[in-house]
């Protein structure tokens, strides 16, 4: 998708209809001091493909200006697929959606027919988590680093991004933070003097920062080869805890097994001299008269 003009009337700070006409390729810097509607100009397409005209959110409410009661208005024009539309919304008051296809043939739709093309491009031509991804402020610029993003995720952010401000396939961070800080440069001079990295301009800054993320990166990685070096050694320690448990049933086992051994082999005894014993005196009666009394008389005699 190429983005050729945004503009933004009656949102938040902007009373005024402003427009901006952007270079659909290469990189596009844009400087206002504080509190001048940049953040608001890079939401534009955010709310064009996400919010239907009939939208009563917090976050359409919050777009209206303090104190008037107004409709806000967000367009732009846009290439997609070699065709060029111009899409404009208006919420709240005079409520609107209008979407108007310039090239390669003219054709204008509003309402439901409207919401429907924008859907369209929004789901067709768009990677809905790299769309998430660019629209994470500079400010805020760690959310990229949580979880809900794969590492290939942003490894395309960071290709789509390099690719788009230089037809080097081979570009990368580096690439990016040098076009800015070379274009920032090049236009951006209020005081007439040449202005210079070293100086703390919004180039350094990007570059600082790419050089953060990437020694963030490689500490991460460390950090997750220490905790895979971590898991295999308590892996080992569990594999050899279970061992140990495993010899000590073993030893338990065998011990028991030389006691029942030993049980029975007394039981064998003791059955085997009880059935001599019932034998003898099956063979000589009388001796089951033969009394305790009658042995210590004979014993006494004697």
């Amino acid at each position: 998708m190429k983005i050729h003009k945004l503009w933004a009337e009656n949102v938040r700070g902007i009373s005024k209809r402003i427009t901006m006409e952007l270079e659909p390729s290469g990189l596009n810097l844009v400087f206002a001091p504080n509190e001048m509607g940049k953040t608001t100009m890079a939401e534009v397409l955010n709310f064009l493909f996400k919010w239907k005209s009939s939208s009563q959110a917090e976050e359409i409410q919050e777009l209206k200006p303090y104190g008037k009661d107004v409709g806000p208005l967000m367009g732009a024009v846009i290439e997609v697929d070699g065709q060029t539309y111009k899409i404009e919304k208006q919420w709240l008051r005079e409520k609107k959606t209008e979407v108007e296809l310039l090239s390669p043939e003219v054709k204008k739709l509003s309402g439901l027919s409207a919401d429907k093309v924008i859907h369209e491009i929004f789901t067709q031509y768009l990677d809905k988590t790299i769309w998430k991804m660019i629209q994470v402020a500079q400010a805020n610029f760690t959310d990229l680093l949580v979880e809900e993003y794969e590492e290939k995720q942003r490894d395309m952010l960071r290709y789509y991004l390099s690719r788009a401000v230089t037809d080097d396939v081979d570009a990368n961070d580096e690439s990016l933070a040098e076009k800015a800080e070379e274009e920032f440069l090049d236009w951006w001079q209020p005081s007439k003097k040449k202005l210079t990295a070293a100086k703390g301009t919004s180039g350094g800054l990007i570059d600082e920062k790419t050089k953060t993320l990437t020694a963030l990166r490689a500490s991460v990685a460390g950090l997750e080869a220490n905790i895979a070096d971590a898991a295999s050694v308590k892996a080992e320690m569990i594999v050899n805890r279970e061992s140990r448990e495993v010899l000590q049933k073993r030893k338990q086992a065998q011990d028991a097994n030389k006691e029942l051994g030993a049980a029975k082999r007394e039981l064998k005894a003791r059955t085997d001299a009880q059935a001599a014993i019932d034998q003898h005196l099956s063979a000589f009666p009388a001796i089951k008269d033969f009394s305790q009394e009658l042995f210590d008389a004979i014993n006494d005699d004697r």
